[in-house]
């Protein structure tokens, strides 16, 4: 019983003192700051029955307050929510501290203290959105003053340059000077004056562009916009372009011609142009095949040469300067493993990797150090090992086993890739070109592919032909960017 006194008299006691701690009248107050208040109260009461307790009933009225990290981040949550962003951390501080004194009496001196220990590290990575990769191709092809390239996935067709006869096969004329989709679906490609040729991998036959004297092969001279199949061609395994006549191989080694033959470029005996796909006989089992202005070059699978068309530069090697409207044979041309006409010269690669050339050499594109014409094939001395050639107008390229580039003749527009316009008349190695694994040849540019599948490109772009997004020549070998 006397322990029950003890208690209730402890709690009056307790009572009496908590009494004693007089609150004033509560001001008006922002509602956040309530907030704030409300929850330094509760702190408070918390923390003031512990002490009383542990006091023997008897507190003190003077409460100290601590205030957590996450506490704090709490009260800045709620004061930028309502829009008071303007207030700092100390700021905080102290309007708890006058809100908190204005609830007690001067006996009550709350304390609070915030403390921070996060800092906040913004770190912002800024990623170029335009950065350009390299346009990696696996094929090339040079017409006139327009150019192709396959790329691998989807054996997508591009090309860029001249477009006026639809020789892009777009849909329209319009001029591209950057390299632009064109379709897919594409395994080989020829340009020609101002027409093209493709084969897909079905080795069906396309062609898109001029038509004024049935190079196309459709039965007829209008031009075509956009690429259209050649029924009756299938199975083919190559394709030539001309300035205005084409070739054509079938996988069974027959040899199919079509368009202008004013010489007898088409060989097939006569100067008549033709409009329809027309198999040449006296000639079989041809495994290669390319065509200048209006001369023509094939190998057999033995590896003997045969040439047909204009021969007034001596390009067709036979010896003379008489034209031939038949297929003929050039003696003493054994092995040839590779040949690529010009406009009035022509080169070959024999097995052996020797360099054979004849014809035009007025610019010095046969690179036999002079500008003196040659009418039958002659070897060129200083250079071995090549493994592919490519002939402009009146310009060549070649490369050798090792994968250097080697250039010669007219240089005007900087054609050759070596810095400067001047013309070369020896074959001379293009430094910085390594890895060189294809070459092509426009009028008065080239473009060429290194091993990593990187394409390359230099000289006259006055019709975007080149496809760097501008009409200006190059003089050196600039590498092609998407």
């Amino acid at each position: 019983m006397k322990k029950f006194v003890v208690i209730i008299t402890g709690i009056l006691i307790f009572i009496g003192i908590m009494n004693s701690c007089t609150k004033k009248e509560e001001p008006t107050i922002p509602d956040v700051q309530k907030t704030v208040v409300a929850m330094l109260t509760a702190e408070k009461n918390i923390q003031l029955t512990q002490t009383s307790i542990a006091s023997g009933f008897t507190p003190t009225c003077t409460p100290t307050l601590t205030i957590t990290p996450n506490i704090t981040q709490t009260i800045i949550a709620i004061l930028t929510f309502v829009g008071e962003a303007a207030a700092t951390q100390t700021q905080i501080a102290k309007d708890t501290q006058t809100a908190e004194a204005s609830l007690w009496t001067a006996t009550a001196t709350p304390t609070a203290t915030i403390t921070v220990t996060s800092t906040v590290t913004p770190t912002a990575t800024i990623t170029p959105t335009n950065t350009k990769i390299p346009f990696y191709v696996i094929k090339i092809a040079a017409g006139g003053d327009h150019s192709f390239a396959i790329k691998q996935y989807g054996v997508a067709l591009w090309g860029t340059g001249y477009n006026e006869f639809y020789q892009l096969g777009t849909g329209d004329n319009l001029t591209r000077d950057i390299w632009s989709y064109v379709q897919s679906g594409i395994d080989k490609i020829a340009g020609g004056g101002r027409y093209s040729l493709a084969t897909k991998i079905n080795n069906t036959l396309w062609v898109t562009g001029w038509n004024n004297t049935g190079q196309l092969g459709l039965g007829d001279t209008i031009s075509r916009t956009t690429w259209t199949q050649v029924t009756g061609m299938a199975n083919v395994s190559a394709i030539a372009a001309g300035e205005l006549h084409s070739l054509a191989i079938k996988e069974d080694g027959t040899l199919w011609v079509t368009g202008w033959n004013n010489t007898g470029q088409l060989g097939l005996g006569d100067t008549e142009s033709r409009t329809t796909w027309t198999q040449v006989t006296g000639i079989a089992d041809v495994s290669a095949i390319d065509a200048g202005n209006n001369h023509s070059l094939a190998i057999k699978e033995d590896g003997t040469l045969w040439v047909a068309g204009y021969n007034f530069y001596g390009q067709l090697g036979l010896g003379d300067t008489i034209s031939r409207t038949t297929w003929t044979q050039v003696t003493g041309m054994a092995n040839v493993s590779a040949i690529a006409v010009g406009e009035f010269h022509s080169l070959a690669i024999k097995e052996d990797g020797t360099l054979w050339v004849t014809g035009n050499n007025n610019r010095g594109q046969l690179g036999l150090g002079d500008t003196i014409d040659r009418t039958t094939w002659t070897q060129v001395t200083g250079i071995a090992d090549v493994s592919a050639i490519a002939a402009g107008n009146d310009h060549s390229l070649a490369i050798k086993t090792d994968g250097t580039l080697w250039v010669t003749g007219y240089n005007f527009y900087g054609q050759l890739g070596l810095g400067d316009k001047i013309t070369r008349t020896t074959w001379t190695r293009v430094t910085g070109m390594t890895n060189v694994s294809a070459i092509a040849c426009g009028y008065y540019y080239s473009i060429a592919i290194k091993e990593n599948g990187t394409l390359w490109v230099t000289g006259n772009n006055t019709s975007g032909q080149i496809g760097l997004g501008d009409n200006s020549d190059k003089l050196t070998w600039t590498q092609v960017l998407e």
